[in-house]
This record gives C-alpha cells, structure tokens and sequence, in this order.
C-alpha cells in the first residue's frame, strides 16, 4: 500500500495567452495527496462544487482549481450522507482542524519551488506572497475591476480586485475584445437568492458557481459612468438571448441603491427600461410603489416599481409562476442561465 504522502500528478494543458509579458508560465500541476482528515474549519476554502455522480472525481477537482487562479489545492470530501464536494482552496497553511464525525477530506496540494508563503501567480509563474486572506498578491490587487485585470490577462476566470478598500473575489469574462465583470451569475440552482436586504448588500454565492457580488460593489463599479450592463440568457432547451444597456448606475446606499439604466439593444426584448430610477427591494426591505412588496409576492428581490418586468432573482426552476424569467423573452420564459455583466467601453 502506498503511503499517505503517494504523489498523485495531473498534467494540465498550457496557457495561451496573448496579452501576458514573456515568463515561464505554468504547463504542469502536480497535486501531492498528503492524507485525510475529519474536519469543520473551512476558512481557507474558496469554494465548494459538487462532485459528478460518475467518473474521475480527483480529475473534476483538479480541472476547476486549475481555472480558478487563486486556487492551489483541493480537498475531496465525503459528506455524511455519501454525497462528494470539492473544496478548492487557496493555498494556506491548513493548521489544526477541528474534528467532526461524519465528514472526511483528501487532501491534495499543489507542488511548486516557491517558498513557505509563497505561491506561483499562475499566469506569470512567479513566486508571489500569500496574504491572510489567502489572495495572491500582485499585479490583480490594485485592479478595481476587470478591464484593468484585462491588461495583464485575457483567460476569463476568477481574480481577486480591490473594492471598498478590500479584496473582492470576481468572475472577470474575457471576450470580443471587452472585459467583464460578472455581478450575477445563475446557472444551476445552487444558491437561494430569497435573501434579505443586507445579503444583496453585501453580496452572497461564489463568483466560481452562483453570485450576486452586491449592490455596493455594484455601486463602486457603475461610479464611473459609462457603463455597459450586458444581460446574457438561455433557457432550458439551450436557446440564447441577450439585452445590452449603453448606460447603468447605481447610486450608493443613502438613495437605497437607486438604479439609473437606458439605450438598450438586444433581441431578448426591453424589459429593464421599466425599472429606471428604483430603489433596490428585498423581502425584509420594501421600497418600490406598489401597495404591497414586490420582492414578497414574486420572490424577487430588485430595484422594484410596480412591480416589475423581471424576475432574475426568483426561483431556479424549469416551470412555475415565480421561477428565473425576463418578460421581454416570452413573457417570462423560464431560464436556465442568467449572467448580468458590467463593462467600460
């Protein structure tokens, strides 16, 4: 029998990139397994994915910590009930665990020359300092969005950018010549978004599955002007549709997060003209103009008038009266896929 340290190596394709300066960049990952553990602290976790049902599991792991950039190991972990989850993780120190019955991990890290502390920039391959958080610093933590990241890189996928004085985890989508920062992503159901006030706030889900970054953020990314917000749409039988906004701002907390939008192109059909200059609402939070709240009777948090013509925060599902839905696209036509991106032209 092989020993808790066996070497378990998973070769990966290589970068292309076009827009990154000359430097030895990653063609290989070699996760080492390293043993198990049962466990409850996760806060060196980025993420957590449900693990297929068939197949290589380890394989599945290993490919999305490979596309998330920030991601240096991952843990397989069983479940109580028999389920599989993956953790990605972002390369800390594990330290002690706290013990739970039920639950156990395999433990798979990444090897590489850098030092303790250290990890590779996976697009760059030098050796950069992990902060507390666990965010790789450098050339990302001075972007405030990702058309800045977009100078250094063009792989869409997760970058850690500074908002409100912090680093905030972001899906950047890299295509057509435009970076994007996706500020809702809705693709399986995976997160409940009958949330209160506070949560759409803040923001909720993970930019890696299901996401909404929250209305501050939201805020300090539209404080600019010019800003593009791009809707991107699919429903069930894997149809596409899309309505694009030539003007998005929303203003900070002290209006409620007042909502200014207009010029839209598309052929999803219009269905957020109807929402310029709302305050957003939640369950908990009621300010739209109808006698009753909105975001109650449709499930559908938003910058909600009376009521609405959209209901991208209401319930995943396939059928049903307040399920996904656009009214523009067949009068709210159940949707699989929802992405809600920002850009600068």
């Amino acid at each position: 029998m092989k020993s808790a340290y066996t070497e378990f190596t998973i070769l990966m394709f290589l970068f292309s990139l076009s827009k990154i300066p000359a430097a030895p960049l990653l063609s290989q990952d070699t996760f080492t397994y390293i043993g198990n553990s049962f466990y409850s602290n996760t806060s060196h976790v980025r993420t957590e994915l449900s693990a297929p049902l068939l197949g290589d599991i380890v394989g599945f792991c290993s490919r999305n910590c490979f596309r998330d950039l920030a991601c240096y190991g991952f843990e397989l972990c069983t479940l109580s009930g028999g389920n599989e989850i993956c953790r990605l993780t972002n390369g800390v120190a594990m330290g002690s665990f706290d013990f739970t019955a039920g639950e156990i991990c395999k433990h798979y890290y990444m090897n590489h020359a850098c030092g303790t502390g250290m990890v590779p920039n996976k697009l760059t391959g030098v050796c950069q300092a992990l902060n507390v958080q666990g965010h790789v610093a450098g050339i990302y933590s001075g972007c405030s969005d990702c058309a800045c990241v977009a100078l250094s890189s063009s792989v869409s996928g997760m970058y850690s950018i500074t908002l409100d004085g912090g680093l905030v985890d972001v899906q950047c989508v890299m295509k057509n010549g435009y970076a994007y920062t996706v500020i809702m992503d809705r693709n399986d159901g995976s997160v409940d978004f009958y949330r209160t006030y506070s949560d759409y706030e803040v923001g909720f889900g993970s930019p890696s599955t299901e996401t909404w970054i929250g209305n501050k953020y939201i805020h300090l990314l539209t404080t600019g002007g010019n800003t593009v917000l791009r809707f991107e749409f699919e429903d069930f039988s894997s149809n596409t549709r899309y309505a694009e906004y030539s003007s998005f701002n929303v203003q900070s907390a002290t209006t409620n997060y007042l909502m200014t939008v207009s010029g839209y192109t598309g052929n999803a059909g219009d269905s957020m003209t109807y929402h310029n200059n709302a305050p957003f609402s939640a369950k908990d939070v009621d300010h739209d103009t109808n006698a009753g709240n909105c975001a109650v009777d449709y499930k559908t948090a938003w910058w909600n008038l009376s009521c609405l013509r959209t209901k991208l925060t209401a319930t995943y599902g396939s059928s049903g009266t307040n399920v996904m839905g656009w009214h523009g696209w067949e009068s709210y036509k159940p949707l699989k896929v929802v992405k809600m991106l920002l850009r600068h032209p």
